[in-house]
């Protein structure tokens, strides 16, 4: 993106495809709030979520056109590419200043992000699993 002759920004399209409804909800959870957090809430998030979308599409006069089943069920189909995405944000950021800071819970914030990693393949693994 120029102005005039000068580079203004830059659009990386790299990631750029149709992706599920629940993937960025997914991915702030998988890697911004604790195990602990991501389980309690990830329910009564995803249900806020198409609550609030099903109004707005009502104040439009439209009609959702999927149903809570369907998010939860593009919930668990998107897990192994959440788990894939957050393999690669913790590998990324442990070894970057994001997590890297010298402060005095570096340890900590290190191995949180890897307890989220964890936690995020293994309910992917078994929301995947056919007993």
């Amino acid at each position: 993106m120029w102005e005039g002759n000068t580079l203004r920004a830059i659009i990386d399209w790299q990631l750029a495809h149709c992706g599920s409804i629940t993937e960025d909800i997914m991915r702030v959870l998988s890697t911004c709030v604790s195990v602990t957090s991501r389980k309690r809430l990830t329910k009564p998030l995803l249900s806020y979520y198409y609550t609030k979308l099903k109004n707005k599409m009502a104040d439009c006069g439209k009609t959702l056109p999927f149903t809570f089943a369907d998010v939860e069920d593009s919930y668990r189909s998107t897990l192994l590419y959440t788990a894939a995405m957050t393999i690669f944000a913790a590998a990324v950021w442990s070894n970057s200043a994001v997590l890297k800071d010298g402060s005095a819970n570096e340890t900590q914030r290190i191995n949180e992000i890897f307890d989220r990693t964890k936690s995020i393949i293994e309910e992917a693994v078994e929301a995947t699993s056919i007993s």
